[in-house]
């Protein structure tokens, strides 16, 4: 027999002075609107988790194994709004809340297992009882949810050799709607998305499978890993928006909602060129599929979202002479919607780069890294294709090379900005970052080395 549990806690504070300057133009009029509000939130979590598994031989290798999982975990939130007018704060009842909410979660569940030295097997069926209790405090309002799960398990594994392995599971939880999503009161911190929580929301409900295979030589060198996922949501938490006429603001809440699924997939392959592992080449790869769901003036809106990426890479390993890998990949963002008020979308990067050290004489270090953007396809005003080169020189001197004297240039060329892609429901965010430019740094590093008789 196995038992277990755990107890956490967390406290959080947060505390917000929003100054927000909006500026309407219609028909040639222009007018503007001033917002200022303090926004105090203490977020306090209890949690608490306890289970028991007993599991019975049937046979040889075969076991009959019943356990059980019991979890609690108690949310405490208040909020106080206050409006800032000439100076003087203002408490607003209005936006102000102190809400608690309750998820407790009974799992029972029975499984089969075959325990071989290369099949490993487990089936299984649960059951799991969950209910989600909820109380606003303020206006003294409760809500209870309640639902209950059938929920099947699996894991298959086998270990062909002790190199190459394949396992396979399945298996299904609840996940909780966070604080925002429940409490019934308006947030207008941005009065262009006004959002208000819907206390009547079901736990989600989320289905997974799992595969992995591998098969290492790390001795040879030799490396094929690959994975997958997939997972499908019942009763999904999904945003719903409601545009106001004659404006560009809208209203955000919350519903459940079925239909959202995800795919995963990834690979790695790398294998040495010669015996010495001097060459290597490698060849790598990824993907992931998203249908998303929201709601958008009452209609339904699936955002299918599929992205992906491809590199090859090659490495040269001479010792004590260089070290350096050649890389390129090549990646693409594709987004369609089932409404034609949205545009498809679609963007794409190439990249190119070399990074390594060369070594000369016995001391002396040169370090490289070099890298090439290529973007296309996002909305960005001025889309970038940042040109990246850091170098580096190191020194080794003292005794057993104890010191080093090292010279770095970061970002020489001064291009170094970030471009990226969200996919929110029915929302595409085209992000552009100016990071840290083009610096220089000096170092002195002395390793301290102490061995023990």
């Amino acid at each position: 027999m196995t038992s277990w549990g755990s107890i956490n806690y967390t406290n959080g504070e947060n505390y917000k002075d929003l100054f927000n300057k909006y500026i309407n133009t219609h028909n040639n009029a222009v007018d503007s609107v001033l917002q200022n509000q303090l926004n105090n939130q203490d977020n306090r979590n209890f949690g608490l988790n306890a289970g028991v598994s007993y599991m019975e031989p049937i046979w040889k290798k075969t076991f009959l194994e019943v356990n059980y999982n019991w979890n609690r975990s108690s949310t405490n939130n208040s909020r106080d709004a206050y409006d800032v007018a000439g100076g003087n704060q203002v408490f607003n009842p209005n936006l102000s809340n102190i809400y608690d909410y309750q998820f407790i979660t009974n799992k029972v569940g029975l499984n089969y297992r075959y325990i071989g030295e290369k099949l490993n097997y487990t089936l299984g069926l649960n059951i799991q009882p969950a209910i989600l209790r909820g109380e606003n405090l303020s206006n003294n309002i409760q809500t209870v949810n309640r639902t209950f799960n059938f929920i099947p398990s699996g894991r298959f594994s086998y270990k062909f050799s002790n190199q190459e392995s394949f396992d396979i599971n399945y298996w299904g939880r609840n996940n909780q709607p966070g604080f925002l999503q429940l409490q019934p009161i308006s947030d207008n911190s941005n009065l262009q998305n006004v959002v208000t929580g819907n206390p009547n929301l079901k736990p989600e409900f989320v289905q997974s499978v799992n595969a992995h295979y591998k098969q290492a030589d790390w001795n040879a060198g030799k490396v094929i890993q690959a994975n997958f996922k997939y997972e499908r949501t019942n009763d999904r938490i999904v945003t719903t928006k409601q545009r106001v006429p004659g404006t560009v603001n809208q209203l955000t809440s919350y519903i459940n909602a079925d239909g959202y699924y995800t795919l995963q997939g990834d690979y790695n392959i790398s294998k040495p060129l010669s015996a010495e592992r001097k060459f290597t080449i490698g060849y790598s790869g990824s993907g992931q599929l998203n249908n998303n769901i929201t709601f958008t003036d009452d209609s339904r809106i699936e955002a299918q979202n599929l992205s992906w990426r491809q590199e090859l890479e090659f490495r040269v390993d001479l010792k004590d002479i260089v070290n350096f890998q050649v890389e390129t990949s090549y990646s693409q963002n594709l987004t369609n919607y089932s409404s034609d008020s949205f545009a498809d979308r679609q963007s794409n990067r190439f990249e190119c780069g070399i990074e390594g050290r060369n070594y000369f004489f016995k001391d002396l270090t040169l370090g490289y890294d070099f890298s090439k953007q290529i973007n296309s396809g996002f909305d960005n005003g001025a889309v970038r294709n940042p040109t990246l080169l850091r170098l580096s020189m190191e020194y080794k001197f003292m005794k057993n090379d104890m010191a080093a004297i090292r010279v770095e240039g970061f970002d020489l060329f001064d291009q170094n900005s970030g471009i990226s892609r969200d996919v929110f429901d029915n929302v595409i965010v085209d992000r552009q970052a100016n990071r840290l430019g083009r610096y220089f740094m000096l170092s002195l590093i002395y390793r301290v080395r102490k061995f023990g008789g």
